[in-house]
């Protein structure tokens, strides 16, 4: 399983090396896709950030359109890389959101029921269990299905088995949404809503420190860390499947200051609040899931009601943590509300001077902007 090694430690260990190779040349025949040092793993090699912007499952589809089959290929492949690093998080976040519940009194026996009535919540569309390995054993064969057609050059059964690949991903990060979401709400309805921040400090924190270490400028520079903050949140993005065709495209533009996504739906936390696009089921704040949004106004949740409590960890490990770690958010965010028309957007902001901040996004948090920004070495 690809893994996201883009903490401090991929750091260290790259540049503990003792050579390397001079004009290294990308890994993908077609340049499409490129070696990154600080990711320890290949990425999307798009000339703008617009580009980025695009689906990878979009660019699969051009690509076997145009026959271009080597480039599809590589694009496929790659779709593949964006869920293993996002699969890969939910099978730590799950155990990790089961073993808070363990900590804080749950007997093996409610654990049992609460997982089991949550994950009958989420069955396949054809009635079967959901077992998350099993279905990702499936999308791995629909991939290896579609790398064969596109091998052969059959356009209509590349085509096919592609769409295919991104439904299976669609039911697995989605149904992996729920059942993290389930858990939080569960939590939220034993210890009331306050738990909500603890719960995110105990399965995230770790990730935070550890992901998100490059970004603290008192140890390094920020223009080296700027591009991995804009990449990792399109790539992110594309995984998740935003978008109302939920395949990962999604608004983007860039001014002066700052670089801006706008996503409807984001594939996780914004996705719950409506009725889904392609199942038909309702929002996960109604029946019969009644997940939990805020009902009162938190620091770790912008101190808005209606917060979908998932969303919380956007707020928390982009925003509250780093301020309060770093002295400046990571990246800033305006979240959509529970209930809402469906036209709402989540917002992204990455300020291109973490100075530059403007002091709203530190009082949403209940934070007052530093005086100063700490000097980024040199």
């Amino acid at each position: 399983m690809v893994k996201d090694a883009s903490g401090w430690i991929e750091e260290l260990l790259v540049e503990a090396q003792s050579a390397k190779l001079p004009d290294a040349p990308q890994i993908s025949s077609t340049g499409a896709l490129a070696y990154s040092e600080t990711l320890g793993r290949r990425v999307r090699a798009d000339s703008t950030w617009a580009e980025h912007a695009v689906a990878t499952y979009t660019k699969a589809q051009d690509a076997i359109g145009s026959e271009n089959w080597q480039l599809a290929a590589e694009y496929v492949d790659f779709f593949y890389d964006e869920a293993a690093v996002i699969f890969g998080f939910f099978r730590q976040f799950i155990p990790d959101a089961v073993g808070f519940l363990a900590e804080r009194g749950f007997e093996r026996p409610h654990l049992l029921e609460v997982n089991r009535r949550l994950l009958d919540l989420i069955r396949l569309p054809d009635g079967r269990p959901f077992v998350a390995k099993e279905r990702w054993e499936e999308f791995q064969a629909d991939m290896r299905s579609c790398l064969v057609a596109i091998g052969a050059a059959d356009k209509q059964a590349a085509l096919g088995h592609l769409a295919e690949l991104k439904e299976k991903w669609r039911q697995i990060q989605d149904r992996d949404v729920d059942h993290l979401y389930g858990l939080l709400s569960e939590a939220a309805n034993t210890w009331g809503e306050t738990v909500v921040g603890d719960f995110f400090d105990a399965i995230i924190g770790p990730l935070f420190r550890t992901r998100y270490a490059k970004f603290n400028i008192k140890q390094h520079p920020w223009e080296e860390s700027l591009w991995t903050n804009v990449y990792l949140a399109f790539e992110a993005m594309r995984g998740h499947l935003v978008g109302p065709e939920r395949d990962g495209n999604m608004e983007f533009s860039e001014d002066e200051d700052r670089f801006t996504w706008r996503f409807n739906p984001c594939g996780s936390g914004g996705r719950s609040m409506s009725t889904d696009s392609v199942e038909g089921s309702p929002p996960r704040m109604e029946s019969p899931f009644n997940y939990g949004v805020t009902q009162e106004e938190y620091d770790w949740a912008w101190n808005k009601k209606g917060v979908c409590y998932y969303c919380v960890n956007c707020c928390m490990v982009m925003q509250l943590m780093p301020i309060d770690h770093f002295g400046y958010p990571v990246r800033v965010t305006e979240p959509p509300t529970y209930p809402n028309d469906g036209t709402a957007k989540c917002t992204w902001h990455v300020y291109k001077d973490p100075a530059k901040v403007p002091e709203r996004y530190y009082t949403d948090v209940g934070r007052q902007k530093p005086k100063s920004i700490p000097v980024t070495p040199a």
